[in-house]
């Protein structure tokens, strides 16, 4: 159809075109809605089912194309990078559309200032409330509605980001490798054992072992197993890769006695029946635990004679506190000679309730009382021998001496004849006593019970004692076995940052809604081209008001530009959805335009209601006065 009228001069012709009418052109309209929609859920669904809880390498590929082993942590960050922009230009692809037609509807239900327009296009700031009219109003508060809801998808991208975690890990490579570990044959050498300055080169090595990560004793959920070993001739055997190797087996279960029914009790805090070397070294702080033998320990009876599984009882001895004169304890109570051993401890907490040791220490110069050691004496149930254990952690990398760390269930443990059994279990207490002194478990003693706390002690010290004397002691190998493991990182998503990042983007489908249900009522085609909706504007009435000097070549509205009454469509744009009549309605030909024009509202006439459609009366400024239309 063209815009014509007769006894004109022939007019540009300017085709009505029905492109907003039908399913398709509907479809059209909103479909990039339903994409960026699709698009989020896309999103969250392949970070949480491809990335989250998945471990990826290190680093950068060689070639940033190389996916054929896997991926890299920065080939996945880039991927989730690709994909927030992707969401983020649809949604300013949305934003634009909503923006202009929320203009649209606002010039044809409300009207507009300039700086409304300007602020609403450029800033996406909400327009302003319009007082003195119910439907003004509303429409002002719907207008908000619809910016406010576009906000949160321009800024959550950063939600989005830091939701993954990138956290160290391992991966195990399938294959299983063989390695030789020493070991005790029928025969050995056992004249390490026979002198005092080899038998320190053992005790040394086992209260040093002990320091490394004794947490495994005192937080195991079953039973601990731990063996250290000399692997400097394995540098296949990497951080984390997990082995299957023969290990020290110790399972103790402890009952606490009464001091009275033990006998020879005046030996305890004596190192000539604990420890394996003649000590001048004899003081024990507190928190020290030992075995209490019968008799003095003699190298030439601890001589093993055969391979086997020890299954017997022991006394265990703990030193609980030492009560120096003049000490307050927690109670009150300021330590004398005659002050007994308190059954509760700042460290311990409530003790067992059996009566303790208590050895008097006085001044050899005068026999003056100085202090009172207590304590505390266990009949310990042990079962020790050697045991095949698999799927045990091997220690991080970066030291010759290792150790694989791992756990068993104690009831369902087969064990092997083991040739260090005794031997462990006589060296363990006085390696024990440096281990204390040096405060390796100092922290543990403090955040456990006394059971806790002993049990786990002689656990370390067995496993540290046994695994010396075997490097010490072996005479053979054994095959081990292991698979090795490389250094990856782990993503983890937060997946209420994830939620969030889409709940912020389902704003902008709440507004799309918003605008949908109002474009129901409005009489103008949906835009779906900005740069179009701009260049079907008529403005040139506005331009050229005397209201608006300069207007018509201004780059940027200024003070009085933006106190400029508000706009609104000078004629119906369309009589129905399809129906659509000449913009320029019943004006004479020359005043005709193919667009839609913009004029000043008069806001000194009444509004007025009629047809089911909201009208303004409108007035165009002219030199000679306003016209009425």
């Amino acid at each position: 159809m063209a815009l014509t009228s007769p006894g004109s001069k022939p007019p540009d012709e300017c085709y009505l075109r029905s492109d907003d009418s039908g399913i398709w052109n509907g479809v059209k309209a909103w479909y990039i809605f339903l994409l960026h929609l699709i698009a989020c859920g896309l999103s969250v669904f392949s970070m949480i089912q491809w990335i989250d809880d998945r471990n990826f390498y290190t680093g950068s590929p060689p070639s940033i194309f190389q996916i054929k082993h896997g991926l890299y942590q920065t080939q996945v960050t880039g991927l989730i990078s690709v994909g927030l922009v992707g969401v983020r230009l649809l949604a300013g692809i949305c934003t634009g559309l909503l923006v202009w037609r929320t203009i649209f509807i606002l010039l044809e239900k409300r009207g507009m200032s300039l700086a409304e327009i300007s602020h609403l296009s450029g800033w996406r700031t909400p327009v302003f409330l319009v007082l003195g009219s119910t439907t003004g109003a509303l429409w002002s508060i719907w207008a908000a509605a619809v910016i406010v809801l576009l906000w949160p998808s321009s800024f959550a991208s950063p939600l989005a980001t830091s939701s993954v975690a990138w956290l160290p890990s391992t991966r195990l490579h399938k294959a299983t490798q063989p390695i030789d570990l020493v070991s005790i044959a029928n025969a050995t050498d056992w004249s390490p054992i026979l002198y005092d300055e080899m038998r320190y080169s053992t005790i040394v090595s086992t209260a040093t072992n002990t320091g490394r990560d004794p947490s495994y004793v005192f937080n195991s959920t079953n039973l601990p197993l731990r063996r250290y070993f000399d692997a400097s001739s394995i540098p296949e055997l990497t951080t984390r890769s997990v082995m299957g190797l023969a290990v020290p087996y110790f399972d103790i279960k402890l009952k606490w006695v009464n001091n009275a029914t033990v006998k020879n009790t005046d030996r305890i805090g004596a190192w000539e029946y604990v420890d394996v070397n003649n000590n001048t070294f004899s003081c024990r702080s507190d928190g020290a635990v030992n075995f209490l033998r019968d008799v003095q320990w003699d190298s030439n009876n601890a001589t093993p004679k055969e391979a086997g599984i020890f299954n017997g009882t022991k006394l265990v001895v703990i030193k609980v506190l030492t009560m120096t004169k003049g000490m307050k304890l927690d109670d009150g109570t300021i330590v004398d000679e005659y002050t007994p051993c308190p059954t509760t401890s700042s460290v311990f907490g409530k003790l067992p309730d059996v009566g303790q040791y208590q050895n008097a220490i006085v001044w050899s110069n005068n026999q003056a009382f100085s202090a009172n050691d207590c304590y505390l004496i266990a009949e310990a149930s042990i079962t020790a021998g050697k045991y095949a254990a698999s799927n045990c952690t091997v220690s991080p990398s970066g030291s010759i001496d290792r150790y694989a760390t791992c756990q068993t269930d104690s009831h369902n443990a087969t064990l092997q004849d083991d040739w260090l059994r005794d031997l462990a279990l006589d060296f363990l207490s006085e390696a024990l006593k440096y281990t204390v002194l040096q405060n390796f478990t100092d922290s543990y003693m403090r955040n456990s019970t006394v059971d806790q706390y002993t049990t786990g002690m002689l656990t370390l010290g067995y496993h540290a004692a046994w695994s010396a004397l075997m490097g010490r002691l072996g005479n053979t190998t054994e095959t081990a076995h292991f698979v090795q493991a490389e250094q990856v990182v782990k993503a983890e998503i937060e997946r209420r940052k994830l939620y969030g990042w889409l709940g912020m983007n389902i704003t902008l489908t709440a507004s799309a809604i918003l605008v949908y249900l109002a474009q129901t009522t409005s009489r103008a085609k949906t835009v779906r081209d900005t740069a179009l909706a701009a260049m079907t504007m008529e403005l040139t009435e506005v331009m050229h008001s005397p209201r608006a000097k300069g207007l018509c070549n201004a780059v940027a509205l200024n003070k009085r530009d933006k106190k400029l009454p508000r706009l609104k469509w000078k004629e119906s744009v369309a009589t129905g959805r399809g129906g659509i009549e000449p913009f320029g309605g019943t004006a004479p030909s020359e005043e005709r335009s193919c667009r839609r024009r913009l004029a000043f509202v008069d806001e000194t006439q009444r509004q007025s209601q009629g047809s089911g459609i909201i009208s303004h009366k409108i007035g165009i400024y002219r030199p000679t006065g306003y016209e009425q239309i």
